[in-house]
């Protein structure tokens, strides 16, 4: 095997349990932001429809979060089982980086609702704060996970073309 070859393959086996890393870390932030912000909203009275919208939300990014996290931990058994190849690990964490960033982008539409809300009925004000905080925490949580696996489809793609 050519030295470029090798250590263009070295580089992939070396991101792909530091993507998942990435995604993982950032799942578990997800899900204890959504149950932060559960609790949270639980002390606020909020005006219709937003008092089902809100809760029902940050309930979803649990759930997100909680269906990552065990996607990834049969991502990580399989992958170190060596059932999984890299190519395979690549889609599955495309696939969870497209899922938890609709998530996001969810939380980031509920904010704006959430501040027009407010604009007009000042109940809103305090849930909005919490919302608007737990997207900016969450979408700069995004992106190392992201970064984390964009390197290691750069790597792949380097990899294949050296072959």
């Amino acid at each position: 095997m050519p030295v470029a070859r090798r250590t263009k393959v070295n580089e992939v086996e070396t991101l792909l349990p530091a993507a998942i890393a990435a995604v993982t870390e950032f799942a578990a932030g997800m899900q204890s932001e959504a149950t932060q912000l559960q609790e949270r909203l639980q002390a606020l009275r909020l005006p219709e429809p937003m008092a089902e919208e809100v809760p029902a939300l940050a309930l979803a990014l649990d759930a997100d979060a909680v269906g990552s996290l065990g996607v990834l931990k049969e991502l990580r058994s399989a992958t170190e089982s060596g059932y999984l190849n890299a190519a395979d690990v690549l889609r599955v964490l495309t696939e969870l980086d497209a899922r938890l960033m609709g998530a996001l982008s969810g939380l980031v539409d509920l904010s704006g609702r959430l501040e027009r809300a407010a604009e007009t009925d000042e109940r809103c004000e305090p849930a909005f704060v919490l919302v608007i905080e737990a997207a900016g925490r969450l979408l700069e949580g995004f992106k190392p996970a992201q970064a984390a696996t964009r390197s290691l489809r750069d790597a792949m793609a380097l990899a294949s073309r050296v072959e």
